[in-house]
């Protein structure tokens, strides 16, 4: 919504559709004829994904988040591609919801 009673919202779809188009961007041939058919997976991946700001975060915060997943996984013995396989299982039945 960008109307004058919400004038901190007026930047967010800005922001989102720059997001979105980096997406896109990354994932298109270089002759970039076949962007229409990448959308829906740029779309997915964009609202799929985790919305925190590196820039809130400081260095260690960055750091101690990846080593803390990469612990559990190994403390407990997880095969990544597996527990990888099974969120992108999850999230495809989703959809089809």
């Amino acid at each position: 919504m960008t109307t004058t009673y919400h004038p901190q919202a007026n930047g967010q779809p800005k922001v989102s559709n720059w997001e979105v188009k980096q997406i896109v961007e990354k994932t298109v041939n270089p002759s970039r004829k076949d962007w229409s058919t990448r959308l829906d997976d740029a779309l997915w991946v964009y609202r799929t994904s985790h919305k925190t700001s590196l820039e809130k975060l400081t260095s260690a915060n960055q750091i101690r988040g990846k080593k803390e997943a990469y612990w559990a996984i190994k403390e407990l013995h997880l095969d990544p591609h597996l527990s990888m396989e099974a969120c992108l299982l999850q999230l495809h039945e989703l959809e089809e919801f």
